[in-house]
């Protein structure tokens, strides 16, 4: 979720002047990259998903690049943000339960220049920390009995995890799917009472 969460929610809020492109190019290379990624059972070179942010007006897709005996690269990408994470894709290596091991940034105006990314550890405000939500948190998200999306229909379950941003408790409220690729079929922020929907699943299978 996700899973690299941060960057879908930068891009909301972040105009494309050439400043900015440069601040968020800067900022991507330094910044630790979140811990965990939403990862599907028995992945597969080619599956994707694409995520869609209303909010953004951005599609996240995150797709499989390679699977080894122990290990799955993902690569993921923004497209339509107006900003200069549409030249940017990160490529993570994580472990069969979706932890990151090591990040890349791949800058694509740069003719694929890679550089390594930090993964967020416990006190970075990136880290995700899975937790059990509370009654009233689920209650306050009003989330709705079945998710319709562009990609279908689809029931869920509910995944947590909390990240301390300035301070402050940010939960983000998971729904998922174990049938769908990278499980996530939408995703909710709950700040300070406040309810956002983040993404929903917008398209999901193989493509090789």
């Amino acid at each position: 979720m996700k899973k690299f969460t941060i960057f879908l929610v930068f891009a909301v809020f972040v105009s494309a002047t050439s400043c900015m492109k440069s601040m968020i190019k800067m900022t991507t290379s330094k910044v630790a990259m979140a811990n965990k990624v939403l990862l599907h059972k028995n992945p597969k070179v080619g599956d994707y998903a694409v995520l869609a942010s209303k909010q953004a007006n951005s599609r996240t897709t995150l797709k499989v690049i390679a699977v080894s005996s122990d290990s799955v690269t993902v690569l993921y990408k923004i497209e339509g943000s107006g900003t200069a994470m549409d030249e940017i894709e990160f490529e993570a290596v994580t472990d069969f339960e979706g932890n990151v091991k090591k990040v890349d940034t791949i800058d694509k105006a740069k003719n694929n220049e890679r550089l390594p990314g930090k993964i967020a550890k416990p006190g970075d405000w990136e880290y995700m920390e899975w937790v059990k939500l509370t009654e009233e948190q689920i209650a306050a998200a009003k989330l709705p009995e079945k998710v319709i999306a562009k990609a279908g229909t689809f029931t869920y379950e509910i995944e947590g995890f909390k990240m301390t941003v300035l301070g402050m408790d940010t939960y983000m409220i998971y729904l998922v799917n174990k049938n769908v690729k990278f499980l996530q079929i939408a995703a909710y922020s709950l700040s300070n009472g406040r309810v956002t929907l983040i993404s929903e699943l917008a398209e999901q299978g193989n493509k090789k």
